[in-house]
């Protein structure tokens, strides 16, 4: 399977790459969100404003992305 992501990576164009690392990028700081929601670490307030912060924080940056 390594040698297959490998492949995969390889073909991929310079956009397709940094699509890839941006989604799962925004997927891995959703899921430690969610994480902490699950271990009543934050509350539901507190994800939801954590998220946020995010998008926006995308925004400012790269503009509006449409998925």
């Amino acid at each position: 399977t390594k040698k297959l992501l490998c492949n995969v990576v390889a073909r991929m164009d310079p956009l397709e790459m940094a699509d890839m690392l941006r989604r799962a990028t925004y997927a891995t700081k959703l899921f430690l969100i969610l994480l902490a929601l699950v271990k009543q670490h934050r509350t539901v307030e507190q994800g939801a404003s954590a998220v946020q912060v995010e998008v926006e924080s995308w925004i400012q940056r790269w503009g509006e992305i449409h998925n």
